[in-house]
């Protein structure tokens, strides 16, 4: 039994863990990288041994995922063994802390990992992540411990082990929200039938390219594409013919467009295109080439092909301009004149 001297000292360690930790983990502008390592480092003082680990278990192997070890020890990011081969498959098949303190005079003097590493000293926890164990936080030495590992040993890696596990579990939902909230934006701004942007996309699209307006008011070229007699297909082929249609026309523009144009559907056959660092000129081919491209060939549907031209209206962007109405507004009279001018032709 631990002496009165012994039981304070004890608890002025577990103290010392307690608020050094703390200082650790409440400072997140660290990142995590530098906590797990400031972690590995506290293990290694509190436990008095030289390696600190913190691992990755995929099935039968063993990853090295952070360390903490003398300078010319042969540990590297990502280095991987066969889990067998390592002290922690005794902690993950115990699932529970062991420790060993002297293995040459224990009865796991024969395991593959004394073989191997000749580690003498070894102290390890699961670290359980979501109801499922993602590794293990272990520490280790080539040099016997020189005592016992007692039941405070124990609490300070467990204490380790929970915040480790708290983290990896905060830092996935994190994740997880951000990829739901990207999707969400994602399909908030885009059209589902086209996979062209919506109203909202263009609009953010627009509000991107504002500051490069008020300098160069001229830079960008909106073309406004109408299908001609597009009520016909619905009427005369059905609407899963009028569906075919519309995701061809969206596939044909982003063919003809360049990579850095702005394509949007912003009606049931009214597309808006953006043409960013675009002159009148080059505005004006690039509406001739999708006009050619959408009245090129038949567009296959599931009744029979059907043979589709479009209306194109070229204007400029208004400078400061943040809003699709304002843009349709530019293109709409240029857009009325192609229509009257007898259709899939392109004015400005």
């Amino acid at each position: 039994m631990p002496s009165a001297s012994t039981r304070i000292t004890e608890a002025g360690e577990s103290e010392l863990v307690i608020r050094t930790l703390y200082e650790i983990t409440s400072d997140y502008k660290q990142g995590f990288e530098r906590q797990v390592q400031r972690i590995l480092e506290l293990g290694c003082r509190r436990f008095d041994l030289d390696i600190g680990i913190l691992s990755k278990i995929l099935g039968n192997r063993y990853e090295v995922r952070h360390f903490r070890a003398p300078e010319g020890a042969s540990l590297h990011q990502g280095q991987t063994f066969p889990l067998g081969d390592t002290y922690c498959a005794i902690t993950m098949q115990a699932d529970r802390p062991t420790g060993f303190e002297h293995v040459a005079e224990s009865e796991i003097c024969t395991h593959p990992a004394y073989g191997a590493f000749r580690l003498e000293a070894y102290i390890g926890t699961p670290v359980v992540v979501d109801d499922e164990v993602f590794g293990t936080l272990n520490f280790s030495s080539a040099r016997p411990h020189p005592r016992k590992f007692r039941e405070p040993d124990i609490d300070a890696l467990q204490l380790m082990a929970t915040w480790v596990a708290a983290e990896i579990h905060r830092r996935r939902t994190e994740e997880a929200l951000r990829e739901a909230t990207d999707e969400l934006r994602h399909l908030t701004r885009i059209d589902p039938m086209t996979e062209l942007l919506n109203r909202r996309g263009i609009e953010d699209s627009l509000v991107r390219i504002g500051q490069r307006l008020l300098c160069r008011p001229e830079s960008c070229i909106a073309l406004l594409v109408d299908l001609d007699d597009f009520k016909s297909v619905n009427d005369g082929y059905g609407h899963a013919a009028g569906d075919a249609v519309i995701v061809e026309t969206a596939r044909r523009i982003r063919k003809a467009v360049r990579p850095t144009d702005i394509a949007g559907r912003v009606g049931g056959d009214e597309f808006l295109i953006l043409l960013p660092d675009c002159d009148p000129t080059m505005g004006d081919n690039i509406a001739e080439r999708v006009r050619a491209a959408l009245c090129h060939r038949a567009v296959e549907t599931p009744r029979e092909p059907v043979r589709i031209t479009a209306s194109i209206g070229v204007a400029h962007v208004p400078a400061g301009c943040d809003e699709v109405s304002e843009v349709i507004g530019a293109a709409g009279g240029a857009l009325s004149r192609s229509k009257k001018s007898g259709k899939n032709t392109v004015a400005g």
